[in-house]
C-alpha cells in the first residue's frame, strides 16, 4: 500500500528526517522520508480499517513543524478539521489540556524545571517604614535571688571578698613587684592630677586677670593637678617694714602640698635690699632676713623643718627690662642677686629655673617685649611681665620639666596625705544634731549681739556652731565672703564659750577703710585664715559661727587644716 501524508503539526523539537514521529491524536507510530512519504505503518489505531482492495488509503494527520507545511504531492483531500487542544499552565509549573471534541486529554505533567543555582547577593534596598509597636509582653516571672559582692577588704596586702550570702574568700597576696621605671619623656599628660603645688613670689608668678593666671594656672590646666598660690604684687623675699615678702608669710603656707615652689628677686633689686652673705658651713646660725641670702636661707631652713619630706624648688625671672647689669641705688645688678640666689639654692640642694640665663626671653628687647609681655596703655609690652604666650614659651614647659623630676623622683609621694575635713556640713545646733539638717540655713545672719536673724539677712547665710579653741586657726576657703572689702556688709565670725554665750563678733574687713581686721590673713586666691591666737579674749571659746553671702553646699572651711 502506498500512502501519502500531510505533515501540519507544530513540534518543537522536530527532526529534519521525521524519524519516529509518534501521533498523540490515534497513538500510532509511523516512519517517514525526508520528502514526507510514509514507508509503512507500524501500527494501527483499532478504528481505522485497512481494505485489501483500496488502492490508495489516505491518512489525515497533520502536523506544522516551524509553520512549514510538507505536502505529499499525492495527498488526497483535506478530511474534516482535527480537535483543537488549549493548554494550561497553573502557577505551579504544571500543564493541562482541554480540547473542543470531547476527546481524552493529554494527562497533566510538570513543566517547570529543577531550581537553579543561586545568584548573587542582589543590592541592599532600602529600609522600610518602620511597623507599628507590638503589644507589651507579659510580665515573666520573678528569677532567683542572685549572690553579690557585700564587701572587698585589703587585709594584709591580701585580697578577701565577702559575698551577700556570707562566703568569704581569701585571694591571697595581690600587691605584686614594683615595676621598672619607664623612660623619661616629653611633657606627660595630667602627670599633677591629685598634686597640689604651692607657690609664692612676685608678680612674675602672680595670677592676674591679664596673664592668663601666670604659670601656676597654666601648668595646671596643662598637666593637672591643684594650686595655692600667694604669690603677689611687689613683694619681696627679704623682709621690710610696710613691704610684703615671702619670708614673713611662711606661717601661712598649706602644710600638705606635695610641691612647693619659691620665686622672687626682681622687687629686692628695686626697691632694694641687701644682697648679704651666704656663709656655706652656717646651717643653724642667726640669719638677718632683711637681706636676700638671709631671707632666701630662712625660707630654705623653713621648708625643711615643716614641709618635710617634700620637694621645693625655686625659680629666678628672666631679664627685666634692663636691670640685668643695670646697677641700682646699692650699686648691685639683677645679675648680682641672681648669683647670690642660686649660691643660696645649691647650698641647700634646692633645684631651680634660672629663667635669666636659660629661658631666651629678654625684657630689653622691644620686639620680644610687644610678642610676649603684657602691654602698657600704649599697647607695646611693659618689659617685666609676661603674656600668655610669654608664659607658655619661656617658663611652662620647663618648670614641668623640673616638677616632673621632682614628682617622680621624691619618695614621700606616696604618704597618704591627711583628708580635708569640711566643717560646714558637720556644723551642730545647741542639742549637738546637725543644724538644719545640712550644717547652714538660708537668709539669715548673726547680730552684734551673737543672735541669729533674718533682719537684713536676704541673700546671706549662716552656719551652725563650729567645735574651736584659741589655739586653732579657722582657714575659709575663697567664695564663702565675695563682698568688696570697703563695703559695709555682714560677713563675720561670732565666737562663743561651752554654754553657748556670745564672746565676741569679728569682721574680715574694717567696713569704712577696708583693713584687715584683726587676726585675719587675706589671700590673693580670695581666702582667708582667722588665727584666734590674736585675740586674748577667745581664752575661753568653743564654738564660732560664720555669716557669708557664700556659704552653701559648695563652701569650705577647715580647722587647722590649710587648704590649696
Amino acid at each position: 500500500h502506498n500512502f501519502s501524508i500531510t505533515v501540519e503539526r507544530q513540534v518543537e523539537d522536530f527532526t529534519a528526517d521525521f524519524s519516529k514521529v509518534k501521533v498523540i491524536t490515534d497513538n500510532q507510530t509511523v516512519t517517514a522520508n525526508t520528502d514526507g512519504t510514509v514507508k509503512g505503518i507500524k501500527s494501527v489505531s483499532p478504528d481505522m480499517t485497512l481494505s485489501s482492495d483500496t488502492e490508495n488509503i489516505i491518512i489525515n494527520v497533520t502536523y506544522n513543524v516551524d509553520t512549514k507545511k510538507y505536502v505529499d504531492a499525492n495527498s488526497g483531500a483535506s478530511g474534516s478539521n482535527g480537535a483543537t487542544f488549549t493548554p494550561n499552565v497553573s502557577t505551579n509549573g504544571i500543564i493541562s489540556w482541554t480540547n473542543d471534541k470531547g476527546l481524552d486529554n493529554p494527562a497533566p505533567i510538570n513543566i517547570k524545571g529543577n531550581t537553579g543555582a543561586r545568584g548573587p547577593k542582589g543590592d541592599k534596598g532600602e529600609t522600610g517604614e518602620q511597623g507599628p509597636k507590638g503589644d507589651k509582653g507579659d510580665t515573666g516571672n520573678v528569677g532567683p535571688q542572685g549572690v553579690g559582692v557585700s564587701k572587698v577588704e585589703n587585709i594584709n596586702n591580701e585580697l578577701v571578698i565577702t559575698l551577700t550570702d556570707g562566703t568569704v574568700s581569701n585571694f591571697g597576696n595581690v600587691k605584686g613587684e614594683k615595676g621598672d621605671s619607664g623612660d623619661g619623656g616629653g611633657i606627660t599628660a595630667n602627670f599633677l592630677s591629685g598634686k597640689k603645688i604651692v607657690y609664692d613670689g612676685d608678680s612674675i608668678c602672680e595670677s592676674r586677670s591679664n596673664n592668663g593666671g601666670a604659670y601656676p594656672r597654666i601648668i595646671a590646666d596643662t598637666v593637672g593637678g591643684n594650686y595655692f598660690n600667694n604669690a603677689s604684687s611687689g613683694k619681696r623675699l627679704a623682709h621690710a617694714e610696710g613691704k610684703k615678702a615671702v619670708v614673713d608669710d611662711l606661717e601661712m603656707l598649706p602644710k600638705n602640698a606635695d610641691i612647693y615652689c619659691f620665686e622672687g628677686g626682681y622687687n629686692d633689686y628695686w626697691t632694694p635690699a641687701e644682697i648679704g652673705e651666704c656663709t656655706l658651713n652656717n646651717y643653724s646660725g642667726a640669719l638677718d632676713n632683711t637681706t636676700i641670702c638671709g631671707a632666701l636661707e630662712t625660707i630654705f631652713r623653713y621648708a625643711l623643718e615643716h614641709f618635710i619630706g617634700r620637694p621645693i624648688c625655686f625659680v629666678i625671672s628672666h631679664k627685666c627690662g634692663e636691670t640685668g647689669y643695670k646697677p641700682n641705688s646699692l650699686g648691685h645688678t639683677f645679675d648680682d642677686y641672681r648669683k647670690a640666689m642660686i649660691k643660696v639654692c645649691e647650698k641647700y640642694s634646692v633645684p631651680y629655673y634660672d629663667a635669666f640665663s636659660k629661658s631666651g626671653l629678654n625684657g630689653w628687647n622691644s620686639t620680644q617685649s610687644n610678642l610676649y609681655m603684657t602691654a602698657n596703655s600704649d599697647g607695646t609690652g611693659d618689659g617685666v611681665h609676661p603674656n600668655v604666650e610669654g608664659y607658655k614659651r619661656y617658663y611652662v614647659p620647663q618648670l614641668i620639666e623640673l616638677f616632673k623630676s621632682l614628682v617622680l623622683s621624691d619618695g614621700a609621694q606616696n604618704e597618704e596625705v591627711e583628708p580635708i575635713i569640711n566643717q560646714i556640713p558637720i556644723s551642730i545646733d545647741v542639742d549637738g544634731s546637725i543644724f538644719n539638717g545640712k550644717g547652714w540655713i538660708e537668709n539669715t545672719r548673726v547680730n552684734s549681739s551673737g543672735v541669729a536673724t533674718n533682719d537684713n539677712a536676704t541673700g546671706y547665710n549662716l552656719t551652725g556652731y563650729i567645735p574651736i579653741t584659741q589655739a586653732d586657726k579657722l582657714y575659709i576657703a575663697s567664695g564663702v565672703w565675695n563682698h568688696e572689702p570697703t563695703a559695709s556688709t555682714y560677713d563675720s565670725l561670732a565666737c562663743f564659750d561651752s554654754s553657748f554665750s556670745k564672746i565676741g563678733v569679728f569682721y574680715p574687713h574694717d567696713s569704712q577703710t577696708g583693713e584687715l581686721g584683726s587676726g585675719f590673713i587675706y589671700n590673693q586666691d580670695g581666702s582667708y585664715v582667722f588665727d584666734l591666737s590674736a585675740h586674748n579674749q577667745l581664752s575661753s571659746v568653743a564654738y564660732l559661727r560664720i555669716t557669708g553671702d557664700g556659704i552653701n553646699e559648695n563652701a569650705l572651711v577647715t580647722v587647722n587644716q590649710p587648704i590649696c
